[in-house]
């Protein structure tokens, strides 16, 4: 059973996966690259990949934000889920 409900294309697990994403929007999530980034929209084809703005570019203080769509990123992936940002700016919504 467990085969089937997380085999690719499954209607039932596409469908709770956008009904309650892995990384929902307004999320804060550490990239592979150190970065702190806030999730601003789903992947409909890779949910494990979205779209993030970069909040806090490490190692780059001041640095300007920028949008990054991780399906379009092959070396870049989200390391983890952050609570609050450094910054002090509330995590998930």
């Amino acid at each position: 059973l467990r085969e089937v409900l997380i085999a690719d294309g499954n209607p039932l697990f596409r469908g709770l996966l956008r009904a309650i994403p892995i990384f929902p929007i307004g999320c804060y999530v550490e990239l592979s690259s150190g970065d702190i980034a806030r999730v601003v929209s789903q992947n409909d084809e890779n949910h494990f990949r979205p779209r993030v703005e970069v909040a806090q570019a490490a190692g780059r203080p001041g640095a300007e934000r920028r949008l990054v769509d991780l399906s379009r990123a092959p070396f870049l992936h989200i390391r983890q889920r952050v609570a609050a940002p450094p910054a002090g700016r509330v995590g998930c919504r």
